[in-house]
């Protein structure tokens, strides 16, 4: 494609959560148009004030790493919130019922916090390279 059709496909693509990975001077129009971008480090090349941010190597395998990183921390977060929400719906509903009394608060507050550190846990080792 020429720069301008790049450009001008990533103008119609673009709903600001499209990462453009370019190497040349050919893409600094699509640069321009993409809500994100990224370009190889590996020589100083034309796009480097452009780039959102340079990675090593010349494959996409670390951009694609890094990605799949990202969403296992997005579905981390959201257990850690869904975690919190059913507990305090618990917690809350066992004080309005009269059944909450100051020890079963005081075993509940931490033993939440422990769980919550283990989903925490657990995501970041499923985020880990397997190699």
């Amino acid at each position: 494609m020429s720069p301008q059709a790049k450009a001008g496909w990533l103008r119609e693509l673009d709903a600001h959560d499209t990462l453009y990975i370019g190497d040349g001077a050919n893409d600094s129009l699509a640069f321009d148009a993409a809500w994100c971008t990224g370009t190889p480090a590996i020589d100083r090349g034309l796009l480097e004030q452009k780039a959102g941010f340079y990675f090593l190597g010349r494959g996409l395998d670390g951009v694609r790493a890094l990605l799949d990183t990202a969403a296992q921390r997005r579905r981390t977060a959201r257990a850690v919130v869904a975690f919190a929400i059913a507990y305090n719906v618990v917690a809350i509903s066992l004080c309005l019922a009269g059944k909450m009394s100051p020890l079963l608060g005081a075993i509940l507050m931490p033993a939440s916090s422990l769980v919550s550190l283990g989903i925490v846990f657990i995501g970041i080792r499923g985020s880990s390279p397997q190699r």
